[in-house]
């Protein structure tokens, strides 16, 4: 019976819960949270988390994106190559890059997560989990050390296109 309570607790955490994958956010520090809306269409939550409180002293990252719509693999990877590019981070890294999140990342629908665990050596991993099952999955990674920096300045660098979301995210304004 406590093995059935406590593996109902479990579930009821989902990604934020320990993962026989590799995901265990329980031991980061949650830094901040905020929605992304675009006109009048609420998008995703975001989550930052970090093995210190202040990311930039933090060793390792996390990003969770928990989807409130439906979003094909295209439209996002489309959208990465078109903040990236905001950002001034175009070189044939970011193709590269891309070609590589084609091959990760699924469609997600309304309540699936994506996850971005970047670690001290500087591996992003993506994990993903269906609002279905309450399941992660480890979906792939990025050994380059230089994609988690460019892939989390779309939601941490001071020129983002959402300086609203990356107050939020940093923790210095509510929600």
């Amino acid at each position: 019976m406590f093995k059935l309570c406590l593996s109902l607790i479990l579930l009821s955490f989902s990604v934020s819960a320990h993962s026989d994958e590799g995901l265990n956010l329980a031991q980061l520090h949650k830094l901040g949270q905020g929605k992304m809306q675009y006109l009048f269409w609420d998008l995703y939550q975001a989550e930052l988390f970090a093995s210190h409180r202040n990311v930039d002293q933090s060793d390792t990252k996390a990003l969770r994106l928990t989807y409130l719509k439906s979003i094909s693999k295209n439209d996002l990877l489309e959208a990465t190559q078109d903040q990236w590019q905001r950002l001034g981070i175009t070189s044939n890294q970011t193709d590269v890059w891309l070609a590589e999140l084609d091959k990760i990342w699924p469609n997600v629908s309304s309540g699936n997560q994506l996850t971005l665990l970047v670690n001290p050596q500087g591996v992003s991993a993506f994990y993903f989990a269906s609002h279905a099952t309450h399941s992660v999955k480890a979906m792939g990674s990025i050994k380059d050390v230089d994609f988690g920096p460019a892939f989390l300045s779309i939601w941490l660098s001071p020129k983002t296109s959402e300086p609203k979301l990356r107050q939020q995210l940093l923790g210095s304004q509510p929600q």
